[in-house]
């Protein structure tokens, strides 16, 4: 399963045994680790973290700080601080996810 928390990143984490399986890793405009608050998995091999003014999207095959950045939110005023708190993928179609912005 994959959790995240306050001051890490994004890690699969083996339900048998607790060990970490992986971690990804997103850092903000001046190189500092940023936790995601909200996870979940797109497909089989697409892992979402929810963050501050985007999702990003992980390639759970590519442990690292590769990812696709995806803006969210009101794009056209500047001091929009809007938290992905909730990230969830549509049942059927595949690709698709719902954010709750807080």
């Amino acid at each position: 399963f994959a959790v995240s928390c306050k001051d890490s990143p994004i890690q699969l984490v083996n339900a048998f045994t607790g060990a970490t399986v992986a971690s990804f890793t997103a850092f903000n405009n001046v190189e500092v680790l940023t936790a995601a608050f909200s996870v979940c998995y797109l497909s089989r091999d697409k892992l979402l973290g929810g963050y501050c003014k985007h999702v990003r999207v992980f390639d759970a095959s590519r442990p690292g700080r590769d990812c696709t950045v995806i803006p969210v939110g009101d794009l056209q005023h500047q001091n929009n601080n809007s938290i992905v708190s909730t990230v969830a993928r549509h049942p059927t179609s595949n690709g698709l996810f719902w954010c709750w912005l807080l």
